[in-house]
C-alpha cells in the first residue's frame, strides 16, 4: 500500500489547508493515539517551531488526542531536541510540528517512535488508514495546551566557547534554534543572523536553503566561516571565508577523516542516491563500506540502525552521528565541526575539502504528476544516455508534495551532464504536458 499523506518527512503542505486544516488535524491527533495505543505506546512528546500557524495546529492536534494517552509538550524546540527527548523516555513517540526548511505558510507534522528515529511506513500505513476512517473531529482550539515541561537536551553537550582570534557567523532562520544556539556557542566576536525566532520570517532570506544572507555577512566582515541551520534545525551547512559553501557531503568525509584520525575508523557509512560520487570514491579507498539510501534521512537512519554503522549524511545538510543522538541534528553537526576545526585548523578544514564530480540538479513544476516508469520518453533517454555515457548517474524523482519533477546528474565531465539535464528535461515535458 502506498503512502497518501505522508511525504519523504512527514505529512507537510500549506497551514490551514487539507490536509492540515485544523478538523484534519484534530482527526490526526485521534488517529495518532489510537495507533500508538495498538502498539502499547501510552505517550505522546509534543514540540513545534515558530511558524505562527504552529500552535493553532498544535491545539488542534491535541483535541483529538484520546483521554488515555499522556501528553507531554516540549513547547518551541528544535526538531532534534524533541527526538532525544523521545528516544529518553519509554513507550513514548514524538511528534513534531514543523515544516523544516519550508517558507512560513506552510508546516507539517513529523512523527518520531521510541527510538527517537522517525516512525516507520508501517506506521504511517496505520495512522493514514485511521485517519481516512476517523469522522471529523471538532476541534476545540480554545483548551490550553500543557504546560511547557523541561527538557534534556542542553545536557548532552558542552558548550563551544570561540577561541579568542575567531570570527564567525551563525544563521539561526529565525527558527527553532534561535534561542538554544546562544546557549551553545558562546563567544564574543559571533555575528548572528535570523535571531530572535520568528514565526512570520522563519526561513525568509536566511538559513541553509538561503545562504546568500550568511555569505554577505561573511564576505563583508571578512569572517572566518559561518554555518546556517533551517527552521526546525535538523540541518545545518557551513560556508568558509570565501563564502563557498561546505556541505552535508564534505561534512560526511571530514567526520569520516576525524574517525580514522583518532583510530576509530567508523564500520560503515550511508549516504543517498544524492551523494556525490566522488565521496564514495575516497570511501572506497579509504575501505569504508558505503551504503545509498532513497532521499530522506529517515531512510539513513534505518540503514545505519540495520547495518550498525555510526554516520550517515545527505548533501542537504542532515547529519546523523549515532554517538551523539538518533536523528539528524543541525546543532551537534556544528559543534562537531567546530572542535574538528578547533583541533585542526580553520585553513587545513576548508582546503582539504575532496573536488566533487560535476553535479547538477533541475526541478520543475508538472500539469500531470504519473510514475517515473510510465513516462516513455523520458525511460528511452535515459537508456540512450546509459550507452553514450557508460559512468552516468542520474536521479529521477517526484517532489513529496507537489508535482514537480527533480532531475539529477553526475559525471565526470560538465558538458555531459549538462546535455543529459537538457535531453531529460525535454524528454519529461513530452512526457507530462
Amino acid at each position: 500500500m502506498s503512502l497518501k499523506y505522508f511525504g519523504t518527512d512527514g505529512i507537510r503542505g500549506k497551514a490551514f489547508e487539507s490536509p492540515l486544516t485544523t478538523s484534519e488535524v484534530s482527526r490526526w491527533g485521534k488517529s495518532w493515539s489510537l495507533v500508538a495505543s495498538q502498539n502499547h505506546i501510552h505517550t505522546l512528546i509534543l514540540g513545534h517551531d515558530p511558524r505562527v500557524s504552529s500552535e493553532p495546529l498544535l491545539k488542534a492536534f491535541i483535541s483529538g488526542i484520546d483521554p488515555f494517552i499522556t501528553i507531554i509538550n516540549l513547547g518551541m524546540v528544535p526538531t532534534p531536541v524533541l527526538a532525544y527527548e523521545t528516544s529518553e523516555m519509554k513507550q513514548a513517540w514524538g511528534v513534531m510540528f514543523s515544516a523544516s526548511h519550508n517558507p512560513p505558510k506552510d508546516n507539517g507534522i513529523k512523527g518520531f517512535s521510541s527510538t527517537g528515529e522517525k516512525i516507520e511506513e508501517a506506521i504511517e500505513i496505520q495512522i493514514e488508514k485511521v485517519f481516512e476512517s476517523c469522522p471529523d473531529q471538532k476541534e476545540n482550539l480554545d483548551q490550553p495546551i500543557p504546560p511547557v515541561q523541561f527538557n534534556r537536551y542542553l545536557n548532552l553537550h558542552k558548550p563551544f566557547v570561540l577561541p579568542r582570534h575567531w570570527q564567525i557567523a551563525i544563521d539561526c532562520a529565525h527558527g527553532a534554534a534561535s534561542n538554544i544556539a546562544r546557549n551553545l556557542f558562546v563567544g564574543d566576536e559571533i555575528h548572528w543572523i535570523g535571531t530572535p525566532s520568528d514565526g512570520e520570517r522563519i526561513n525568509c532570506h536566511v538559513g541553509c536553503t538561503h545562504l546568500d544572507t550568511l555569505r554577505k555577512k561573511i564576505l563583508n566582515n571578512h569572517l572566518d566561516f559561518g554555518f546556517a541551520f533551517d527552521g526546525d534545525a535538523d540541518r545545518c551547512l557551513f560556508l568558509d571565508s570565501m563564502g563557498e559553501v561546505f556541505d552535508g557531503d564534505q561534512i560526511l568525509w571530514l567526520l569520516t577523516k576525524e574517525s580514522i584520525r583518532v583510530g576509530r575508523p567508523p564500520k560503515g557509512v550511508v549516504g543517498t542516491v544524492m551523494t556525490n560520487g566522488a565521496l564514495e570514491r575516497l570511501l572506497h579507498q579509504a575501505q569504508i563500506p558505503f551504503i545509498r539510501t532513497p532521499v530522506g534521512d529517515k531512510h539513513i537512519l534505518r540503514a545505519m540502525t540495520n547495518h550498525n554503522y555510526p554516520i550517515g549524511a545527505e548533501a542537504s545538510g542532515h547529519v546523523i552521528q549515532k554517538s551523539i543522538g538518533p536523528s539528524g541534528d543541525g546543532l551537534a553537526t556544528a559543534l562537531s565541526v567546530c572542535e574538528i576545526i578547533k583541533c585542526m585548523g580553520i585553513n587545513e578544514v576548508f582546503e582539504s575539502r575532496f573536488t566533487p564530480y560535476p553535479h547538477k540538479l533541475v526541478s520543475f513544476t508538472t500539469r500531470l504528476k504519473k510514475p517515473v516508469e510510465e513516462c516513455s520518453s523520458l525511460n528511452q533517454t535515459l537508456n540512450n544516455l546509459k550507452i553514450e555515457f557508460p559512468n552516468i548517474r542520474t536521479v529521477i524523482r517526484w517532489s513529496g508534495t507537489e508535482n514537480k519533477l527533480r532531475l539529477m546528474a553526475e559525471d565526470s565531465e560538465l558538458t555531459s551532464v549538462t546535455l543529459a539535464l537538457e535531453r531529460l528535461k525535454q524528454a519529461a515535458i513530452n512526457d507530462l504536458t
